[in-house]
């Protein structure tokens, strides 16, 4: 569907054997008629893909609601945000509930995360539409608790203004206009 109409709004490489990759497609249901926001995966590389579920816009929100994130290096884990519900991917690709982030309003969600030997912290910036400001939010748990950070009064270009380090933790990189860091996970 997304090579007739849509595009890929997120892609995340696991580091397993087969470096399986899963991706957001945003695309159109030709029999609901109204547009999906798709997860795909793959495990030859790219050259083929399955369709592993699909969620409505005018039930779940667009492609802004939804994003991947995946350890660089270690874990073959993938994390995926559906509005406010932090998923971790399954084996199957199935998304298993690990928390919720306490947003209310609309915006755009983007996500990262830092591995450790223990446990993964993940961190979310939410453009939020209604103050028109970024706020950050910060898991120490793999997404199954979260604190409310800083808010910087700005937003962002894409989904690729927000980053984190994989080598420090709680090192918060973020972009619009300006640039801006945090040393202390956003706070």
């Amino acid at each position: 569907n997304v090579a007739a109409w849509g595009y890929i709004s997120d892609m995340e490489i696991l580091n397993d054997a087969n470096h399986t990759i899963y991706l957001l497609a945003y695309e159109w249901d030709y029999t609901n008629w109204w547009d999906i926001v798709s997860l795909y995966r793959s495990e030859d590389l790219g050259v083929s893909f399955t369709k592993l579920s699909s969620y409505d816009v005018p039930v779940y929100g667009g492609a802004n609601h939804f994003v991947l994130w995946s350890p660089p290096y270690g874990s073959p884990d993938c994390y995926m945000i559906e509005n406010t519900h932090v998923n971790l991917l399954d084996a199957t690709g199935t998304p298993v509930l690990q928390g919720t982030l306490p947003i209310t309003d609309d915006g755009d969600y983007m996500l990262c995360g830092f591995e450790g030997p223990s446990s993964t912290s993940l961190y979310v910036a939410h453009r939020n539409y209604v103050d028109n400001f970024t706020h950050f939010y910060t898991s120490f748990d793999g997404g199954v608790n979260w604190n409310t950070e800083g808010i910087i009064e700005e937003g962002n270009f894409s989904k690729n203004s927000f980053n984190c380090s994989q080598k420090q933790e709680g090192y918060l990189f973020y972009g619009g206009v300006d640039s801006y860091r945090s040393f202390t996970a956003g706070n």
